[in-house]
């Protein structure tokens, strides 16, 4: 079940930070910074109390559409991703919201977002685009 939150997007010529609040406090922080691949997730952290509420899901959502409408890129992950963000991932590549692509600098695998991007990142079945 979801958390209600308060999502605040700030933008930087070359990155990106999502901020969500409960209750006015920041329980949750995405940072995300623009490369030629894409909108990449540099970071995503919530408090441990609001943990497994959607409200990383709820980040990913906001950046993803923001990293489309606003900068016209996909967001991507980072070549190193936690076991959280990794079965994230793993979710939108099982339900075609995501595809894997090559690093160019370093070979390694990575993940990107559609575009436009997806709705419902936590959702089962496939995400309605916007």
């Amino acid at each position: 079940m979801r958390t209600a939150i308060d999502v605040q997007v700030m933008h930087q010529p070359d990155d990106l930070t999502v901020i969500a609040r409960h209750a006015g406090r920041e329980i949750g922080r995405m940072n995300v910074m623009l490369k030629p691949v894409g909108a990449k997730v540099v970071t995503v952290s919530v408090e441990a109390a609001h943990r497994r509420l959607g409200i990383a899901t709820q980040l990913y959502e906001v950046a993803a559409r923001t990293a489309c409408e606003d900068f016209g890129v996909p967001l991507v992950s980072g070549i190193a991703r936690s076991p959280a963000a990794e079965v994230f991932w793993q979710k939108q590549l099982a339900k075609g919201r995501a595809a894997t692509r090559i690093d160019p600098e370093t070979g390694r695998p990575f993940y990107a977002l559609t575009c436009p991007a997806p709705r419902g990142l936590g959702r089962r079945g496939p995400g309605s685009a916007q």
